[in-house]
């Protein structure tokens, strides 16, 4: 089914303002350029790896607004499953008190321990399991069965609400 091009459009501009705040805190963290790991002044910074799923969810949608159709649900698919594989493990980590190592896979946070801070470069909880949410919901949206895409609309709210 193909959406209408105002709705088509407003995709594209979310995924792509969603695309580039992820790719400027990852630059940020890739530069040590400390503005630019920050959304808003004065807050803490994003960590490399939500900026990642931020970039890897609003890549995931804008390839589906391509008119290539040849590659564009691989693409999603694999956008998405990074995502989603990601905030998995980073929330996992947190629920089961472990640590694997993929919150400094990509980068060295040098932050030091603290109580506040006991995993440099390991995103919030609350990020990773939004992640994770957002992440299931991507991944049976485009389900064939109607159902799927339900749930799929529920996690979405859920999300919101969070």
């Amino acid at each position: 089914m193909e959406l209408p091009q105002k709705i088509r459009n407003t995709i594209i501009i979310i995924s792509l303002l969603t695309l580039i705040g992820g790719v400027t805190a990852m630059a940020g963290w890739v530069f040590d350029l400390p503005l630019l790991q920050r959304l808003f002044f004065g807050h803490i910074p994003m960590k490399f790896n939500t900026g990642l799923c931020f970039a890897l969810y609003g890549a995931s949608l804008l390839v589906l607004q391509s008119v290539n159709k040849t590659y564009n649900t691989a693409l999603f698919f694999a956008f998405a499953a990074a995502g989603t594989v990601i905030s998995c493990i980073t929330f996992s980590q947190e629920l089961f008190k472990f640590n694997c190592g993929i919150d400094t896979l990509f980068i060295d946070d040098k932050t030091p321990v603290s109580t506040i801070f006991p995993f440099p470069g390991r995103m919030a909880s609350n990020s990773s399991f939004n992640f994770m949410l957002m992440g299931i919901g991507l991944l049976t949206v485009r389900s064939a069965y109607r159902v799927f895409k339900i749930i799929a609309q529920y996690i979405f709210h859920l999300v919101t609400i969070l």
